[in-house]
């Protein structure tokens, strides 16, 4: 059964996290995929059957939205559909959400507020230290996973889904995003390889009169979206950085799993 598989590929994953040994690529997205069909095959259908059972006596049409993000409990939420104005403003509602989680920014933000919380309150070199811009990768690696400080970055590292022995190197980090978080700067002489961060922001037209205006789709609600990338230059190194790298690293996994099923 594929949760079996699934249940399997997680567990074998959780016991190469504890030893401290790598977890390839081909493990992630294998585990990606069964989660993907564990959903669909066997969490959907099963929620429907026992919803089913219970809203037999249930004469009001309505919606449920169910939100859940790893760590923290599931949210459900009732929504009315007693009107067409109540209907598009749930679709406004999600294509907000859509925007403003892009590239998976909120998890991102998620992550790097939950570190945030957890660091001993009132200790401001210690937040400094963690909100501080390192030179390069390597010096930020190395000051955040020094023995001193890595005692505060374990769990971090474990939502990140990193090594935790203390021992992640810029080439292993590196090679653990995915081929949209690199360009080449052919400006440069020779060309460069830049790791970069993805974003998103609403086109704005320049109208006659210089006025700048932003753009909407034919609804007239939704926005028409942009999207740009920004190469991290010497200097601009920050932990907050790195948790939106490999949020943005499990978004582009993600798209490239659901196309492949």
């Amino acid at each position: 059964m594929e949760s079996n598989r699934f249940k399997e590929a997680v567990e074998a994953i959780a016991v190469l996290k504890e030893l401290g040994l790598p977890i390839s690529k081909e493990q992630i997205r294998e585990r990606r995929i069964l989660e993907d069909k564990y959903l669909s095959e066997t969490l959907v259908p099963q929620i429907q059957e026992y919803i089913q059972n219970l809203v037999e006596d249930v004469h009001k049409s309505f919606s449920l939205i169910v939100d859940y993000n790893y760590g923290s409990p599931v949210k459900v939420q009732i929504v009315g559909r007693s009107s067409n104005s109540q209907t598009e403003k749930n679709d406004n509602l999600q294509k907000k959400g859509k925007t403003e989680n892009a590239f998976n920014a909120l998890i991102a933000k998620k992550l790097w507020n939950k570190f945030s919380a957890s660091l001993p309150s009132g200790n401001v070199v210690l937040k400094a230290t963690f909100s501080q811009k390192f030179i390069s990768i390597s010096k930020l690696l190395r000051v955040i996973q020094s023995q001193d400080l890595m005692k505060y970055t374990l769990t971090l590292f474990e939502d990140l889904q990193l090594p935790t022995n203390g021992k992640l190197s810029p080439k292993k980090f590196i090679e653990l995003l995915e081929p949209e978080q690199f360009i080449t700067e052919t400006t440069s002489d020779p060309a460069q390889r830049k790791i970069v961060l993805w974003s998103e922001t609403q086109k704005v037209d320049k109208l006659e009169d210089g006025t700048r205006v932003k753009l909407f789709e034919a609804d007239g609600t939704t926005p028409v979206m942009l999207k740009k990338t920004k190469p991290i230059k010497e200097g601009q190194w920050t932990l907050i950085i790195l948790c939106e790298l490999i949020a943005q690293k499990r978004y582009f996994e993600e798209l490239r799993v659901s196309k492949s099923i």
